[in-house]
């Protein structure tokens, strides 16, 4: 359950500049949806259509890991925000397919625990 907590906080922490671990893409849509199935008790077909949307997302743009701080020295106040913008936005698609996998009262616990989770700084301690 914990171990794919780590790859929901992936996305999530790149908005806040935190250093993850390099994970493949299988990896990391397998530790999200092990934890989601784990938490929300997904059916089989709701796991499935969650490992296929992370696993798609995380194979085309890697997990939207936040690139080397020294890179960011390189660009442009403008191009930093735009790339933040992107990542939101990104997020924000990813979020309403999501909705439609596991509905709306699922999606709502799942943000819920994923904020707490944040709060806490749970994910900054795992592995």
């Amino acid at each position: 359950m914990k171990k794919s907590a780590i790859v929901v906080l992936f996305m999530f922490l790149s908005l806040f500049g935190v250093k993850a671990q390099n994970f493949s893409p299988e990896q990391m849509a397998t530790r999200i949806s092990a934890e989601m199935t784990d938490y929300l008790q997904l059916s089989e077909e709701q796991h499935q259509k969650v490992y296929d949307l992370y696993f798609q997302r995380m194979s085309e743009n890697g997990g939207m890991r936040r690139p080397d701080p020294e890179a960011d020295k390189k660009k442009s106040k403008e191009e930093i925000k735009a790339e933040r913008e992107t990542r939101k936005k990104m997020m924000a698609e990813n979020d309403e397919k999501l909705k439609a996998i596991i509905g709306e009262d699922k999606f709502f616990v799942w943000e819920m625990e994923r904020q707490r989770r944040m709060e806490s700084g749970q994910f900054r301690r795992q592995n």
